[in-house]
């Protein structure tokens, strides 16, 4: 809701980098009814946001479209896009300042003079700047008596400011013995609110509106969602 509510602000067509299976441009397009395309390395996420648009009825399928790229190459021609946004947090998996530089600037080139950009990431807290775990952070029953598990640890480098995070997954039976596993992972890049609004500056941008949370309220010294709005300098 908070992107399709920004998006409304502004004219011309949609676009979300890092768009996955296109869950939030879809909508986003939809309740503003404007072409959306969305941006997106994976492809398997480009497959999924294919099947998404097939299911999804004609006049959703007309409306959107997906093509491979990334923040640092989007495939999209100079002023093109009245809205861009990236959504979940995913301008963090770009993983030095040079390349959220470049970033920002490749998103100012296909932004419209009079367009918006939006995109949230995150500031770390204490737990996630102490290398630890495994931590057990979800745990739910199945419909068969067993138990499904996921456990984190954590690898915090300073000096990169980077964030490892690598998830197992278990489903237990109804005796606790486990029978399946699963592990994954990721690495991301905290950046603190004043990097990232210089950040913004030197890339062409200027902040109009930063954010703690999706309510819309205001970016305080608490630790929690750090969301940003700018448009074109």
């Amino acid at each position: 809701e908070f992107y399709a509510l920004q998006a409304g602000r502004t004219e011309g067509s949609i676009c979300e980098i890092g768009a996955g299976t296109g869950r939030v441009l879809f909508e986003v397009a939809e309740r503003n009814q404007r072409p959306g395309v969305g941006i997106e390395p994976s492809e398997g996420m480009i497959a999924a946001f294919e099947n998404r648009r097939l299911e999804s009825g004609r006049a959703l399928y007309d409306l959107t479209q997906v093509h491979r790229g990334s923040f640092t190459d989007i495939p999209l021609g100079d002023a093109t896009q009245g809205f861009v946004f990236s959504a979940f947090r995913s301008f963090m998996h770009v993983l030095t300042r040079d390349e959220q530089e470049r970033s920002l600037s490749e998103m100012r080139r296909i932004t419209r003079p009079d367009g918006l950009l939006a995109f949230d990431l995150f500031e770390p807290g204490p737990l996630h700047m102490a290398d630890g775990g495994p931590y057990e952070i979800y745990k739910a029953e199945t419909i068969d008596g067993g138990t499904l598990r996921r456990f984190d640890q954590h690898w915090h480098c300073a000096k990169d400011q980077l964030l490892t995070v690598d998830m197992k997954w278990t489903l237990s039976d109804s005796e606790d013995r486990v029978v399946h596993s699963e592990d994954c992972g990721y690495t991301i890049r905290y950046t603190r609110r004043e990097e990232l609004f210089c950040l913004l500056e030197t890339s062409g941008w200027e902040l109009i509106e930063s954010f703690g949370d999706f309510d819309q309220s205001p970016l305080d010294d608490s630790i929690r969602e750090l969301i940003v709005i700018a448009r074109p300098t």
